[in-house]
């Protein structure tokens, strides 16, 4: 549907209530360190306080959950750092608003369990995407 000034319009009018169908949100949460509150960030907590369905990645974009194997571990991936920027150096032909598009689908399962597991506080081990998807499944 777009970014979040579009997300902002379609919430503040009820157009999606329209459909009459479920639905949720989820967006890139653009943190450039962990402790970075951004207007995503913002805009979901803001979602979440109405009590709507809506997700934030904990990873600065999705395509930071891309594998590093996929570019012979020449792209340094981080939870933080530009991957678009960094998968446009090693290769140039693909434009930065395609990386997901070309590389996600070369991702084994095994690879995007690695990508998006986590450990919260309590030392438990998570599979964040996952348990997004979960819970946007649920809704139907």
């Amino acid at each position: 549907m777009g970014g979040c000034n579009n997300l902002k319009e379609w919430v503040t009018r009820r157009l999606i209530d329209n459909f009459q169908i479920p639905w949720g949100v989820f967006l890139d949460s653009d943190k450039e360190w962990e402790d970075h509150l951004t207007k995503n960030i913002q805009t979901i907590e803001n979602l979440q306080e109405q009590g709507l369905p809506a997700f934030y990645t904990r990873k600065r974009e999705i395509e930071n959950y891309l594998h590093s194997a996929l570019f012979n571990y020449d792209v340094e991936i981080q939870n933080f750092n530009d991957v678009k920027k960094e998968v446009y150096k090693y290769d140039n032909k693909t434009g930065k608003s395609r990386v997901l598009d070309v590389y996600w689908p070369k991702m084994s399962f095994e690879q995007i369990r690695e990508t998006e597991s986590y450990a919260s506080e309590d030392g438990e081990t998570h599979f964040e995407l996952t348990e997004i998807v979960m819970e946007i499944l649920a809704l139907v």
